[in-house]
């Protein structure tokens, strides 16, 4: 089934079946096969980068408990980058995973981070980040990543995560990450004025 409706356009699936869109993912979830079901219509629509089906999907899979960032990732891949950013500030704010999923989450989206994108993201994901101990080594690694896309313009906002995560105490790699914002955003500086 995966491999049939992953060659098949949801649109013109939809539309042979007389289904609006809802519907059919809604069909699709109902049946047995709902989990190669789904993977099928994401992977269709991510590679015919069709956006609404995409948006439809990943808002979809942000209620199911058994939804893995993995396989959300495609579709919000083949998204521009504006829908992207929106979707994904919507799977940080709405969605079931755990507060490491989302951090992985955003630290895949590697694109150049819009300043809004970047200080929404940042402080969401800093004020509801759990208590108690973090495994430093999971949050160094994601934070290495998106700190190479964020916009350098919510500098302050990366200072009150690590912060905030880290206790006032951040191990040597987070300070990496953190001086290369800081430099990144005194040359930003220099270059507008």
């Amino acid at each position: 089934m995966q491999q049939v409706l992953s060659r098949t356009s949801p649109g013109a699936l939809a539309l042979r079946l007389g289904l609006a869109p809802e519907r059919l993912v809604e069909a699709v979830t109902e049946s047995d096969y709902a989990k190669p079901g789904l993977a099928g219509l994401g992977a269709s629509a991510a590679a015919l980068k069709d956006d609404a089906w995409c948006v439809l999907l990943v808002r979809h899979h942000m209620t199911d408990k058994k939804t893995t960032p993995e396989e959300i990732e495609p579709m919000w891949r083949a998204l521009p980058r504006g829908d992207r950013e929106t979707l994904l500030i919507d799977v940080v704010r709405k969605s079931q995973f755990d507060w490491q999923q989302k951090l992985a989450v955003v630290s895949g989206a590697d694109h150049r981070w819009s300043a809004g994108f970047t200080a929404d993201v940042l402080s969401m994901l800093t004020r509801d980040r759990p208590s108690g101990e973090q495994q430093v080594w999971i949050v160094q690694s994601h934070m290495e990543q998106f700190t190479r896309w964020m916009h350098p313009g919510a500098l302050a906002s990366l200072e009150n995560f690590v912060g905030a995560v880290f206790k006032d105490a951040p191990p040597p790699s987070a300070i990496r990450s953190l001086d290369r914002v800081r430099l990144r955003a005194e040359m930003h500086k220099e270059f507008e004025s």
